[in-house]
């Protein structure tokens, strides 16, 4: 049997896209309004502290034997050699270890939620979900030169009775995702009133 010329082609089905983290979290019909993760500049602290972690024990293991490269013979040049590379070796992969755990925090604003994910280790991962109802106050605060220069500071997000509050740290333009957080919660709270 011939394909028939005026029928298009078939097309495979949609791909669907990977889920979130949270989609566990993610009530039916409940739809993603943003994913705010860290800014850069968090990262860029981290990697300056092992520079200068770094800095300090080359400085101090100058200080302390100030002739002992010098004195060393072949053998034991070459062995310091490799435990230098090895202790270089061990701290680039620490530093992507903390740089894959950085980037896993975020915050995920619904049309119902906040959701706020946290990777405090490679294998241990909290997710709090706060729903609109229970949420007080939302706050963004900057402290500093250095938040005020790179717009970023940190984004509160205060509940009601005993939930616990949100604090998202090294949030970008946290006044912007602030005032979004607020926004999505004045449509939810509307179309509560709404449907009652």
């Amino acid at each position: 049997m011939q394909p028939n010329a005026n029928q298009p082609p078939a097309t495979p089905p949609p791909v669907a896209s990977p889920p979130l983290p949270s989609s566990t979290m993610l009530q039916s019909g409940e739809s993603v309004l943003t994913v705010i993760k860290r800014h850069p500049i968090g990262l860029v602290l981290i990697y300056l502290q092992a520079i200068a972690a770094v800095a300090a024990m080359i400085f101090i293991l100058a200080i302390l034997t100030p002739g002992f490269f010098g004195g060393l013979s072949g053998q034991t040049y070459s062995i310091v050699t490799i435990v230098s590379f090895l202790l270089l070796v061990l701290l680039v992969f620490v530093l992507i270890l903390v740089t894959s755990i950085y980037w896993q925090n975020k915050l995920i604003l619904t049309d119902r939620a906040v959701i706020q994910i946290l990777q405090t280790g490679p294998f241990q991962q909290k997710v709090s979900r706060l729903s609109f109802a229970d949420i007080e106050d939302v706050t963004s605060e900057q402290k500093g030169l250095i938040p005020t220069i790179f717009n970023y500071g940190i984004l509160h997000i205060e509940t009601s009775g005993e939930l616990k509050n949100f604090a998202f740290r090294y949030t970008p333009d946290s006044n912007k995702y602030a005032s979004a957080v607020i926004n999505a919660r004045h449509q939810f709270t509307a179309a509560e009133k709404s449907s009652n």
